[in-house]
């Protein structure tokens, strides 16, 4: 009989996956059924098992062999086939899964020496966490990360600007329907955390700006240029539209999560797919 793996030992937790284009592509893909039902179903001739699996994915990547593709004080020394190989190891249906991407850029010595700054507390953090998830639940029974299309409908309200540059979005990137119904939930997550009840054009920028994967332009191959001109240009009033409400705007890609469910407690994996 099957055993519970890391995706089941990471229920109502946290999954980390490091180097995550180096997972081989068969475990990769076998993310997509939890990610997508909080479930995992083993099936074989004689039987059936089905593990619970609702947890939060945190992934971290290079965006290259090398690692230092733009990179501004490092030259990245990867091919242009190299590093599309690298990236495509995340298939684009286990993308669309993924909520938010995020650059962690490299750290400046003299960033290292300050000591007068202090980052805010994650007590501060868990204040404004817990009050949004506390909006949520007084107004439709659960997180937003649990509502269904039906759902999204009803709950994440944009007013007319903010629809119209998910719009746009969507024809210029061709988003999937699982990503549109993907950014109104980030989208109606950032307004529960401002406090606010519609969302606006800003949070649909911001939620747009968390994924950077499907909006980078990347290398341009040859007769792609004005097209991916076009996307740049897109790409600069989402961020226009995040620095006129103080938004942070600088957002790219890198370390990649699905927010899913409550957590209680983390789990590391070496290899996340259910042992049978």
């Amino acid at each position: 009989m099957p055993t519970p793996g890391e995706i089941s030992l990471a229920h109502h937790g946290v999954l980390f996956l490091d180097e995550f284009p180096e997972f081989d592509r068969e475990t990769l893909e076998s993310l997509r059924e939890p990610l997508e039902t909080g479930h995992i179903s083993i099936a074989r001739a004689s039987y059936r098992a089905d593990f619970p699996a609702q947890f939060q994915l945190i992934a971290a990547m290079n965006p290259c062999p090398c690692g230092y593709l733009g990179e501004p004080n490092a030259q990245c020394r990867c091919t242009l086939g190299q590093i599309r190989r690298y990236q495509s190891r995340i298939s684009g249906p286990l993308l669309d899964r993924i909520d938010l991407h995020a650059q962690v850029k490299a750290i400046e010595p003299a960033q290292l020496r300050r000591s007068d700054e202090k980052p805010e507390s994650t007590e501060s953090v868990a204040v404004r966490v817990k009050s949004a998830r506390d909006i949520q639940r007084q107004r439709q029974h659960t997180c937003n990360g649990n509502l269904d299309p039906a759902g999204v409908d009803q709950i994440c309200v944009s007013t007319s600007d903010a629809q119209d540059i998910l719009d746009r979005a969507v024809q210029r990137f061709r988003l999937s329907a699982r990503a549109y119904h993907r950014v109104l939930k980030v989208a109606r997550t950032i307004a529960d955390l401002e406090g606010t009840e519609q969302i606006t054009a800003a949070h649909i920028s911001e939620a747009l700006l968390f994924r950077q994967m499907d909006l980078s332009p990347g290398p341009s191959p040859k007769g792609e240029g004005r097209t991916r001109v076009s996307k740049c240009n897109f790409e600069r009033t989402l961020r226009d539209n995040c620095v006129a409400t103080q938004l942070p705007p600088n957002v790219t890609f890198g370390i990649i999560c699905e927010p899913i469910g409550s957590r209680d407690f983390t789990s590391s994996a070496s290899n996340p797919s259910a042992r049978s």
